[in-house]
This record gives C-alpha cells, structure tokens and sequence, in this order.
C-alpha cells in the first residue's frame, strides 16, 4: 500500500499500477499490471482447478461464433485462425474487418456496443505509437501491417457461458 498527499505523485503511482494509462489502452509511462492482492490471489487458486473446462468451452465458443459469421459475413471478416497442431486459449475473440479502415470498424463496434453487445477496441493504437515510447526513433519503425491492423480488428465477449442465442 502506498499512502501520499499529494496530487501528482497519486496520479504516476494509479498509472502505474495499469500498465502507465491514465486513459484506457493508451499508454504515458511505462507501467505494470500490479492488480493482483491476497483475495484474488486465493480465489484464483481455487479457479485453476477449473482451466481446462474453461478453456475448452472458450474454444467451442469461437468455433461456434467461427461459423455463425463466416456464415452471415463470408470473406468480409476474418475469423481468428490456429494453424494445426497449435491451441488457442481465445482470452479475446479477436475479428478484423476484411480491408476496411478503421472508421467502419469504429461505426460497427459503436452499433454493437449500443445494441447491448460488448464489442471493444482493446489495442486502438500500436506499442510504437504509445506516448511512453515517444523516445522511439518513429522514422526508423516500420511496420506497415501492426498500424493496418490496429485499424482493423476488433474483439467480441468470448466466455464459456456465453449462450448460443447471445452469440447468434
């Protein structure tokens, strides 16, 4: 526990404890993700037991969403994709408009989000791009396909009680 009276140093240390943001997703120092005290601490003890399950209804869940939007949407979406062999724990649901920029994507998680589903933006802008990197050389980054896509995707609720009805 930190205590302190004054204003600025209240507002560095609340930044830092969610990864140096003052506002969601967007990034002024760096910071960590320190969240985690005693109680969280035992009831994730007693949720590992449940992982597998979980993690298993997560993956029935994005196949199911996987055919329901390949079905209405054909090639203008893209579903997330795991090449053979591989697992993956779906901790987001992560779509990407099919070469749409970033304001339909935007329109469409507006209209979802006010039709009561939960769509979100989690990385709306590249690491490079975060004003705690603004030390960074920009000229000498490139990575054309990071700054597409952080335009591009887009993430629907993805948990293992989440129903057929609600998905469809």
């Amino acid at each position: 526990m930190i205590v302190t009276n004054k204003q600025k140093y209240n507002d560095v240390l609340k930044m830092l404890r969610v990864h140096g943001s003052s506002k969601r997703y967007y990034h002024d120092i760096m910071g960590m993700n320190s969240r985690l005290d005693a109680l969280q601490a035992a009831v994730l003890d007693v949720k590992l037991n449940y992982i597998d399950e979980w993690l298993e209804g997560r993956v029935k869940k994005a196949e199911n969403f996987n055919r329901l939007l390949t079905k209405v949407f054909g090639e203008d979406i893209i579903v997330p994709f795991v090449e053979k062999g591989n697992n993956h724990t779906y901790h987001q649901y992560v779509l990407r408009l099919n070469g749409v920029k970033g304001k339909k994507r935007d329109d469409l998680v507006d209209f979802l989000q006010k039709n009561g589903i939960g769509a979100n933006v989690y990385y709306p802008l590249p690491c490079h791009e975060q004003k705690c990197f603004s030390f960074l050389d920009k000229a000498k980054i490139k990575v054309p396909v990071t700054e597409k896509l952080s335009k591009e995707i887009f993430s629907l609720p993805i948990f293992p009680e989440l129903t057929n009805k609600e998905q469809r």
